[in-house]
Protein backbone atom coordinates (compact mmCIF):
# COMPACT_ATOMS: atom_id res chain seq x y z
CA UNK A 1 0.00 0.00 0.00
CA UNK A 2 1.43 3.28 -1.07
CA UNK A 3 1.59 6.40 1.08
CA UNK A 4 0.30 9.64 -0.49
CA UNK A 5 1.84 12.99 0.55
CA UNK A 6 -0.58 15.94 0.89
CA UNK A 7 0.51 19.58 0.88
CA UNK A 8 0.31 21.40 4.20
CA UNK A 9 -2.84 23.43 4.94
CA UNK A 10 -3.01 26.90 3.48
CA UNK A 11 -1.62 29.58 5.83
CA UNK A 12 0.64 27.14 7.67
CA UNK A 13 4.28 28.24 7.39
CA UNK A 14 6.62 25.78 5.85
CA UNK A 15 9.95 25.10 7.36
CA UNK A 16 13.01 25.60 5.29
CA UNK A 17 16.03 23.38 5.26
CA UNK A 18 17.56 25.51 8.03
CA UNK A 19 14.52 24.96 10.22
CA UNK A 20 12.96 28.46 10.01
CA UNK A 21 9.47 29.08 8.80
CA UNK A 22 8.56 31.04 5.67
CA UNK A 23 6.81 33.84 7.68
CA UNK A 24 9.85 34.34 9.87
CA UNK A 25 11.99 34.76 6.78
CA UNK A 26 9.71 37.51 5.39
CA UNK A 27 9.69 39.43 8.72
CA UNK A 28 13.45 39.30 8.97
CA UNK A 29 13.77 40.51 5.41
CA UNK A 30 11.43 43.48 6.12
CA UNK A 31 13.41 44.44 9.22
CA UNK A 32 16.62 44.29 7.27
CA UNK A 33 15.07 46.50 4.58
CA UNK A 34 14.02 49.11 7.15
CA UNK A 35 17.42 48.94 8.79
CA UNK A 36 19.15 49.38 5.47
CA UNK A 37 16.88 52.32 4.58
CA UNK A 38 17.12 54.13 7.95
CA UNK A 39 20.59 52.98 8.97
CA UNK A 40 19.47 53.33 12.58
CA UNK A 41 19.50 50.34 14.94
CA UNK A 42 16.41 51.57 16.87
CA UNK A 43 13.97 54.48 17.17
CA UNK A 44 15.62 55.63 20.42
CA UNK A 45 18.10 57.82 18.55
CA UNK A 46 15.29 59.53 16.70
CA UNK A 47 13.36 60.14 19.89
CA UNK A 48 16.42 61.61 21.60
CA UNK A 49 17.15 63.88 18.64
CA UNK A 50 13.51 65.01 18.59
CA UNK A 51 13.62 65.95 22.29
CA UNK A 52 17.01 67.64 21.97
CA UNK A 53 15.94 69.75 18.99
CA UNK A 54 12.67 70.84 20.63
CA UNK A 55 14.39 71.76 23.89
CA UNK A 56 17.12 73.70 22.09
CA UNK A 57 14.52 75.79 20.23
CA UNK A 58 12.47 76.44 23.36
CA UNK A 59 15.49 77.39 25.46
CA UNK A 60 16.88 79.66 22.74
CA UNK A 61 13.51 81.38 22.36
CA UNK A 62 13.11 81.85 26.11
CA UNK A 63 16.66 83.12 26.64
CA UNK A 64 16.40 85.40 23.61
CA UNK A 65 13.15 86.88 24.92
CA UNK A 66 14.66 87.33 28.38
CA UNK A 67 17.76 89.05 27.01
CA UNK A 68 15.71 91.40 24.82
CA UNK A 69 13.40 92.23 27.73
CA UNK A 70 16.35 92.84 30.04
CA UNK A 71 18.03 95.00 27.41
CA UNK A 72 14.81 97.02 27.11
CA UNK A 73 14.82 97.50 30.90
CA UNK A 74 18.48 98.58 30.80
CA UNK A 75 17.71 101.01 28.00
CA UNK A 76 14.88 102.41 30.11
CA UNK A 77 17.32 102.88 33.01
CA UNK A 78 19.77 104.61 30.68
CA UNK A 79 17.02 106.84 29.31
CA UNK A 80 15.69 107.67 32.78
CA UNK A 81 19.18 108.40 34.10
CA UNK A 82 20.02 110.49 31.05
CA UNK A 83 16.85 112.55 31.37
CA UNK A 84 17.53 113.04 35.07
CA UNK A 85 21.06 114.18 34.35
CA UNK A 86 19.81 116.70 31.79
CA UNK A 87 17.05 117.82 34.15
CA UNK A 88 19.63 118.52 36.88
CA UNK A 89 21.77 120.46 34.43
CA UNK A 90 18.71 122.51 33.53
CA UNK A 91 18.08 123.24 37.23
CA UNK A 92 21.67 124.40 37.60
CA UNK A 93 21.32 126.67 34.59
CA UNK A 94 18.04 128.16 35.80
CA UNK A 95 19.46 128.83 39.28
CA UNK A 96 22.50 130.63 37.87
CA UNK A 97 20.26 132.51 35.43
CA UNK A 98 18.09 133.66 38.35
CA UNK A 99 21.19 134.94 40.15
CA UNK A 100 22.35 136.81 37.06
CA UNK A 101 18.93 138.41 36.65
CA UNK A 102 18.80 139.32 40.35
CA UNK A 103 22.21 141.00 40.48
CA UNK A 104 21.61 142.89 37.24
CA UNK A 105 18.15 143.87 38.43
CA UNK A 106 19.58 145.31 41.65
CA UNK A 107 22.25 147.21 39.77
CA UNK A 108 19.64 148.69 37.44
CA UNK A 109 17.38 149.80 40.29
CA UNK A 110 15.35 146.60 40.58
CA UNK A 111 13.51 146.89 37.28
CA UNK A 112 10.13 145.18 37.37
CA UNK A 113 10.77 143.13 34.23
CA UNK A 114 14.13 141.90 35.49
CA UNK A 115 12.61 140.79 38.80
CA UNK A 116 9.76 139.02 37.01
CA UNK A 117 12.25 137.01 34.97
CA UNK A 118 14.22 136.29 38.15
CA UNK A 119 11.12 134.96 39.89
CA UNK A 120 10.17 132.86 36.86
CA UNK A 121 13.66 131.32 36.72
CA UNK A 122 13.52 130.37 40.41
CA UNK A 123 10.02 128.92 40.02
CA UNK A 124 11.19 126.80 37.07
CA UNK A 125 14.18 125.57 39.07
CA UNK A 126 11.89 124.64 41.99
CA UNK A 127 9.43 122.87 39.67
CA UNK A 128 12.21 120.85 38.05
CA UNK A 129 13.61 119.97 41.48
CA UNK A 130 10.28 118.43 42.49
CA UNK A 131 10.06 116.67 39.11
CA UNK A 132 13.58 115.29 39.53
CA UNK A 133 12.76 114.02 43.01
CA UNK A 134 9.73 112.11 41.71
CA UNK A 135 11.59 110.78 38.67
CA UNK A 136 14.53 109.36 40.64
CA UNK A 137 13.71 108.47 44.28
CA UNK A 138 17.39 107.69 44.97
CA UNK A 139 18.14 111.41 44.50
CA UNK A 140 15.46 112.65 46.91
CA UNK A 141 17.70 113.30 49.93
CA UNK A 142 20.23 115.30 47.92
CA UNK A 143 17.45 117.17 46.13
CA UNK A 144 15.93 118.13 49.49
CA UNK A 145 19.26 119.80 50.27
CA UNK A 146 19.19 121.53 46.88
CA UNK A 147 15.66 122.78 47.51
CA UNK A 148 16.65 124.05 50.95
CA UNK A 149 19.60 125.85 49.37
CA UNK A 150 17.30 127.47 46.81
CA UNK A 151 14.97 128.64 49.56
CA UNK A 152 17.89 130.08 51.55
CA UNK A 153 19.19 131.83 48.43
CA UNK A 154 15.78 133.32 47.62
CA UNK A 155 15.28 134.62 51.18
CA UNK A 156 18.78 136.12 51.31
CA UNK A 157 18.36 137.78 47.90
CA UNK A 158 15.00 139.14 49.02
CA UNK A 159 16.77 140.82 51.96
CA UNK A 160 19.24 142.31 49.47
CA UNK A 161 16.40 143.63 47.32
CA UNK A 162 14.78 145.17 50.38
CA UNK A 163 17.97 146.83 51.64
CA UNK A 164 19.50 148.01 48.36
CA UNK A 165 20.01 150.86 47.45
CA UNK A 166 18.80 152.50 50.68
CA UNK A 167 21.36 150.59 52.72
CA UNK A 168 24.06 149.98 50.16
CA UNK A 169 26.41 148.13 52.49
CA UNK A 170 23.77 145.77 53.81
CA UNK A 171 22.35 145.16 50.35
CA UNK A 172 25.73 144.28 48.91
CA UNK A 173 26.43 142.07 51.93
CA UNK A 174 23.22 140.09 51.42
CA UNK A 175 23.95 139.79 47.71
CA UNK A 176 27.39 138.40 48.49
CA UNK A 177 25.93 135.96 51.04
CA UNK A 178 23.35 134.75 48.53
CA UNK A 179 26.01 134.23 45.87
CA UNK A 180 28.27 132.38 48.31
CA UNK A 181 25.46 130.04 49.38
CA UNK A 182 24.55 129.39 45.75
CA UNK A 183 28.07 128.73 44.47
CA UNK A 184 29.30 127.06 47.66
CA UNK A 185 26.36 124.75 48.45
CA UNK A 186 23.59 124.48 45.86
CA UNK A 187 25.65 124.29 42.66
CA UNK A 188 28.13 121.71 44.09
CA UNK A 189 25.19 119.59 45.27
CA UNK A 190 23.75 119.67 41.76
CA UNK A 191 27.14 118.83 40.25
CA UNK A 192 27.37 115.80 42.55
CA UNK A 193 23.92 114.61 41.49
CA UNK A 194 24.80 115.08 37.82
CA UNK A 195 27.97 113.03 38.32
CA UNK A 196 26.12 110.27 40.21
CA UNK A 197 23.49 109.94 37.49
CA UNK A 198 26.20 109.89 34.84
CA UNK A 199 27.86 106.97 36.63
CA UNK A 200 24.55 105.08 36.82
CA UNK A 201 24.04 105.59 33.10
CA UNK A 202 27.53 104.31 32.36
CA UNK A 203 26.98 101.27 34.59
CA UNK A 204 23.72 100.38 32.83
CA UNK A 205 25.37 100.85 29.46
CA UNK A 206 28.28 98.58 30.43
CA UNK A 207 25.99 95.50 30.79
CA UNK A 208 26.89 93.92 27.43
CA UNK A 209 24.61 91.01 26.42
CA UNK A 210 25.98 90.28 22.97
CA UNK A 211 26.75 86.75 24.23
CA UNK A 212 23.05 86.02 23.76
CA UNK A 213 23.49 86.23 19.98
CA UNK A 214 25.98 83.36 20.24
CA UNK A 215 23.56 81.35 22.35
CA UNK A 216 20.79 81.90 19.81
CA UNK A 217 23.12 80.41 17.21
CA UNK A 218 23.25 77.03 19.05
CA UNK A 219 19.90 75.67 17.78
CA UNK A 220 20.82 76.77 14.25
CA UNK A 221 23.99 74.67 14.32
CA UNK A 222 22.23 71.81 16.10
CA UNK A 223 19.34 71.66 13.65
CA UNK A 224 21.66 71.94 10.68
CA UNK A 225 23.70 68.97 11.89
CA UNK A 226 20.54 67.08 12.78
CA UNK A 227 19.03 67.63 9.33
CA UNK A 228 22.20 66.29 7.69
CA UNK A 229 22.22 63.28 10.03
CA UNK A 230 18.55 62.52 9.32
CA UNK A 231 19.06 62.89 5.59
CA UNK A 232 21.89 60.35 5.62
CA UNK A 233 20.31 57.92 8.07
CA UNK A 234 16.75 57.93 6.74
CA UNK A 235 17.58 58.35 3.06
CA UNK A 236 15.31 61.41 2.94
CA UNK A 237 16.94 64.55 1.50
CA UNK A 238 14.46 67.00 3.05
CA UNK A 239 12.56 66.96 6.34
CA UNK A 240 10.03 69.78 6.12
CA UNK A 241 9.55 70.07 9.88
CA UNK A 242 13.26 70.29 10.63
CA UNK A 243 13.70 72.73 7.74
CA UNK A 244 11.00 75.01 9.18
CA UNK A 245 12.61 74.75 12.63
CA UNK A 246 15.98 75.63 11.12
CA UNK A 247 14.52 78.68 9.38
CA UNK A 248 12.81 79.81 12.62
CA UNK A 249 16.10 79.42 14.52
CA UNK A 250 18.00 81.48 11.94
CA UNK A 251 15.39 84.25 12.20
CA UNK A 252 15.58 84.09 16.02
CA UNK A 253 19.36 84.38 15.94
CA UNK A 254 19.25 87.39 13.62
CA UNK A 255 16.45 88.97 15.67
CA UNK A 256 18.51 88.83 18.87
CA UNK A 257 21.75 89.84 17.20
CA UNK A 258 20.32 92.81 15.27
CA UNK A 259 18.35 94.21 18.21
CA UNK A 260 21.28 94.01 20.61
CA UNK A 261 23.58 95.72 18.12
CA UNK A 262 20.94 98.38 17.39
CA UNK A 263 20.42 99.05 21.12
CA UNK A 264 24.13 99.60 21.65
CA UNK A 265 24.22 101.83 18.56
CA UNK A 266 21.28 103.93 19.81
CA UNK A 267 23.04 104.59 23.12
CA UNK A 268 26.39 105.32 21.45
CA UNK A 269 24.73 107.55 18.88
CA UNK A 270 22.95 109.51 21.59
CA UNK A 271 26.16 109.94 23.56
CA UNK A 272 27.98 111.23 20.50
CA UNK A 273 25.00 113.12 19.07
CA UNK A 274 21.86 114.38 20.76
CA UNK A 275 23.03 113.73 24.33
CA UNK A 276 26.32 115.48 23.67
CA UNK A 277 24.44 118.42 22.13
CA UNK A 278 22.05 118.63 25.08
CA UNK A 279 24.86 118.40 27.64
CA UNK A 280 26.95 121.00 25.81
CA UNK A 281 23.95 123.35 25.48
CA UNK A 282 23.15 122.95 29.19
CA UNK A 283 26.76 123.67 30.15
CA UNK A 284 26.92 126.71 27.88
CA UNK A 285 23.53 127.91 29.22
CA UNK A 286 24.61 127.68 32.87
CA UNK A 287 28.07 129.17 32.26
CA UNK A 288 26.55 132.05 30.30
CA UNK A 289 24.23 132.66 33.24
CA UNK A 290 27.23 132.56 35.58
CA UNK A 291 28.97 135.16 33.42
CA UNK A 292 25.85 137.34 33.56
CA UNK A 293 25.82 137.01 37.34
CA UNK A 294 29.46 138.14 37.52
CA UNK A 295 28.56 141.07 35.28
CA UNK A 296 25.79 142.07 37.67
CA UNK A 297 28.15 141.99 40.64
CA UNK A 298 30.56 144.20 38.70
CA UNK A 299 27.76 146.71 38.21
CA UNK A 300 26.96 146.58 41.92
CA UNK A 301 30.63 146.94 42.94
CA UNK A 302 32.52 148.62 40.07
CA UNK A 303 35.75 148.59 42.06
CA UNK A 304 35.90 144.80 41.63
CA UNK A 305 35.73 144.98 37.82
CA UNK A 306 39.32 143.86 37.20
CA UNK A 307 39.09 140.79 39.44
CA UNK A 308 35.60 139.96 38.18
CA UNK A 309 36.68 140.15 34.56
CA UNK A 310 39.12 137.29 35.08
CA UNK A 311 36.30 135.11 36.42
CA UNK A 312 33.98 136.31 33.65
CA UNK A 313 36.50 135.34 30.96
CA UNK A 314 36.91 131.87 32.51
CA UNK A 315 33.15 131.32 32.38
CA UNK A 316 32.92 132.58 28.80
CA UNK A 317 35.77 130.33 27.69
CA UNK A 318 33.71 127.38 28.87
CA UNK A 319 30.68 128.77 27.05
CA UNK A 320 32.60 128.99 23.78
CA UNK A 321 34.08 125.51 24.22
CA UNK A 322 30.63 124.02 24.85
CA UNK A 323 29.01 125.85 21.94
CA UNK A 324 31.42 124.05 19.59
CA UNK A 325 29.78 120.74 20.61
CA UNK A 326 26.11 121.58 20.11
CA UNK A 327 25.89 120.38 16.52
CA UNK A 328 23.87 122.07 13.80
CA UNK A 329 23.10 125.21 15.82
CA UNK A 330 26.78 125.86 16.52
CA UNK A 331 27.35 128.63 13.97
CA UNK A 332 24.26 130.71 14.75
CA UNK A 333 24.64 130.32 18.51
CA UNK A 334 28.33 131.18 18.39
CA UNK A 335 27.40 134.44 16.66
CA UNK A 336 24.91 135.32 19.41
CA UNK A 337 27.44 134.52 22.14
CA UNK A 338 30.01 136.67 20.35
CA UNK A 339 27.51 139.55 20.22
CA UNK A 340 27.00 139.33 23.98
CA UNK A 341 30.78 139.21 24.56
CA UNK A 342 31.23 142.37 22.51
CA UNK A 343 28.44 144.15 24.40
CA UNK A 344 29.95 143.10 27.72
CA UNK A 345 33.41 144.31 26.66
CA UNK A 346 31.95 147.78 26.02
CA UNK A 347 30.24 147.73 29.42
CA UNK A 348 33.42 146.59 31.18
CA UNK A 349 35.40 149.42 29.55
CA UNK A 350 32.93 151.96 30.92
CA UNK A 351 33.32 150.49 34.41
CA UNK A 352 37.11 150.47 34.11
CA UNK A 353 36.94 154.15 33.14
CA UNK A 354 34.79 154.71 36.25
CA UNK A 355 31.80 155.78 34.14
CA UNK A 356 29.41 153.91 36.43
CA UNK A 357 26.27 155.91 35.59
CA UNK A 358 26.81 155.48 31.86
CA UNK A 359 27.52 151.78 32.38
CA UNK A 360 24.29 151.24 34.32
CA UNK A 361 22.32 153.15 31.72
CA UNK A 362 23.83 150.97 28.98
CA UNK A 363 23.08 147.83 30.97
CA UNK A 364 19.45 148.90 31.42
CA UNK A 365 18.83 149.26 27.68
CA UNK A 366 16.23 146.87 26.28
CA UNK A 367 17.10 147.43 22.62
CA UNK A 368 20.87 147.07 22.55
CA UNK A 369 23.78 146.18 24.78
CA UNK A 370 24.31 143.33 27.25
CA UNK A 371 20.73 142.48 28.18
CA UNK A 372 19.19 141.92 24.72
CA UNK A 373 22.29 140.11 23.46
CA UNK A 374 22.41 137.93 26.56
CA UNK A 375 18.73 137.04 26.24
CA UNK A 376 19.17 136.10 22.57
CA UNK A 377 22.14 133.82 23.29
CA UNK A 378 20.49 132.31 26.37
CA UNK A 379 17.22 131.60 24.52
CA UNK A 380 19.10 129.98 21.62
CA UNK A 381 20.97 127.67 23.99
CA UNK A 382 17.76 126.83 25.85
CA UNK A 383 16.04 125.93 22.57
CA UNK A 384 18.95 123.73 21.45
CA UNK A 385 18.95 122.00 24.83
CA UNK A 386 15.21 121.27 24.73
CA UNK A 387 15.33 119.90 21.18
CA UNK A 388 18.34 117.68 21.87
CA UNK A 389 16.84 116.45 25.14
CA UNK A 390 13.61 115.47 23.38
CA UNK A 391 15.50 113.77 20.54
CA UNK A 392 17.56 111.74 23.03
CA UNK A 393 14.45 110.50 24.83
CA UNK A 394 12.60 109.75 21.59
CA UNK A 395 15.39 107.62 20.11
CA UNK A 396 15.74 105.48 23.22
CA UNK A 397 12.00 105.12 23.74
CA UNK A 398 11.50 103.90 20.17
CA UNK A 399 14.24 101.31 20.64
CA UNK A 400 12.63 100.17 23.91
CA UNK A 401 9.32 99.63 22.12
CA UNK A 402 11.10 97.68 19.38
CA UNK A 403 12.80 95.45 21.96
CA UNK A 404 9.48 94.64 23.64
CA UNK A 405 7.98 93.57 20.31
CA UNK A 406 11.10 91.56 19.44
CA UNK A 407 10.86 89.80 22.80
CA UNK A 408 7.39 88.49 21.97
CA UNK A 409 8.50 87.42 18.50
CA UNK A 410 11.45 85.52 20.04
CA UNK A 411 9.06 83.42 22.14
CA UNK A 412 6.90 82.63 19.11
CA UNK A 413 9.92 81.64 17.03
CA UNK A 414 11.15 79.35 19.80
CA UNK A 415 7.77 77.61 20.03
CA UNK A 416 7.50 77.38 16.25
CA UNK A 417 10.96 75.81 15.97
CA UNK A 418 10.22 73.32 18.75
CA UNK A 419 6.86 72.30 17.28
CA UNK A 420 8.16 72.00 13.72
CA UNK A 421 11.21 69.92 14.71
CA UNK A 422 9.05 67.66 16.90
CA UNK A 423 6.55 67.04 14.11
CA UNK A 424 9.24 66.55 11.47
CA UNK A 425 11.23 63.98 13.43
CA UNK A 426 8.03 62.27 14.63
CA UNK A 427 7.22 61.58 10.97
CA UNK A 428 10.49 59.70 10.63
CA UNK A 429 9.74 57.74 13.79
CA UNK A 430 6.39 56.63 12.32
CA UNK A 431 8.11 55.58 9.11
CA UNK A 432 10.65 53.63 11.11
CA UNK A 433 7.89 51.64 12.78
Amino acid sequence: MTTQNFPPPTGTPQRTASGSTTGQTVDATSARDVGRRFLIPSATGLRLSRTLAALACLIAGAVGAWVLTTTSASLESINRGTQQMLRLQQIKGDVLRADGLATNGLAQGTAATAMTDYTDALKEASRLTVEASLAMPTDQNDLMAVNAGLLNYALTMERARTAYPKDNTAGLGYTADAGTALVGDTVPALDKLISDNGKRVDAARASDRLWAAGLALVPVVLLLLLSLWLARRTKRAVNLGVLIALAASVVLWRLVDVNLVQSAAVVDSARAGTLQSATAAATAYSKLAEAKSIEGRSLLQPTDIVANETTWLTAMNEVNASVKKIGDAQASTAGLVSAYSSAHASLANLLKENKVTAAKQAAASTTSGVNPSYEAASDALSKTFSEAKTATATGMTQQQDGLRIASGIAVLLGVLGAAASWIGISQRIREYR
